[in-house]
């Protein structure tokens, strides 16, 4: 179980087959921050998930996984240490 604090950033991954969105929210829910990205752009994610880290921020990474478009996200996410993954199901995120 993962415990928000107000240290915790959430994001939130959407998943498409070329093209992701990315949404950091704080743990009030108010988004900060906004990053769209193709399949070959993932280093992007990390590095923005690396600069919120670098201020002392836990980061929890919701990522909604349709049809294994996420799983070279997911791969990325596993070099990152202070990084927490979610799998989130695409029907509890279709509203």
């Amino acid at each position: 179980m993962i415990h928000i604090d107000e240290n915790t950033v959430v994001v939130g991954v959407d998943t498409h087959k070329y093209t992701h969105t990315a949404v950091f929210v704080d743990n009030f829910g108010r988004e900060f921050a906004s990053l769209n990205f193709t399949n070959t752009q993932e280093h992007k994610l990390v590095d923005q998930i690396n600069s919120v880290s670098s201020q002392g921020k836990k980061v929890v990474v919701a990522l909604e996984d349709t049809e294994f478009f996420g799983v070279h996200i997911a791969k990325a996410m596993m070099d990152l240490n202070s990084v927490h993954v979610c799998h989130i199901p695409s029907y509890l995120s279709e509203r």
